[in-house]
């Protein structure tokens, strides 16, 4: 929707899927990856503080879930925090997240310029 220009509408759809994050978190508090998923819809969303509040929350949940960080990286990388997001995607490239994926992320677009985002995703 963002593609086609339907800023509105995005948005509407990421408040709907941060609903129902967060109704599946009442089922489940200890899905990391939920949570994870929960802080990008955030993110997309314009909540930047719950986004990084629940970024940070499941990285603790699951130190070792490199799903967790990539979101963690998308989370911080919408929000314009370049440092926080490389650090975040190092993580997750060294747990075994793909670096193909990383580096085609939508999300992670504002550091595809970053010398540091080219080193990690090369080959």
């Amino acid at each position: 929707l963002l593609r086609l220009g339907r800023r509105d509408d995005a948005r509407a759809a990421y408040e709907r899927a941060v609903a129902l994050a967060a109704a599946a978190r009442q089922v489940n508090p200890a899905d990391a990856q939920n949570l994870a998923s929960l802080a990008v819809y955030e993110a997309k969303a314009g909540n930047a503080s719950a986004a990084r509040r629940d970024a940070l929350a499941a990285t603790r949940l699951t130190p070792d879930d490199p799903a967790v960080w990539i979101r963690a990286a998308q989370v911080h990388a919408l929000d314009g925090r370049a440092d926080d997001a490389l650090a975040a995607l190092e993580r997750a490239l060294a747990l075994g997240h793909p670096k193909a994926d990383a580096a085609a992320a939508d999300e992670l677009a504002s550091l595809r310029t970053h010398p540091r985002f080219r080193r990690l995703v090369a080959g």
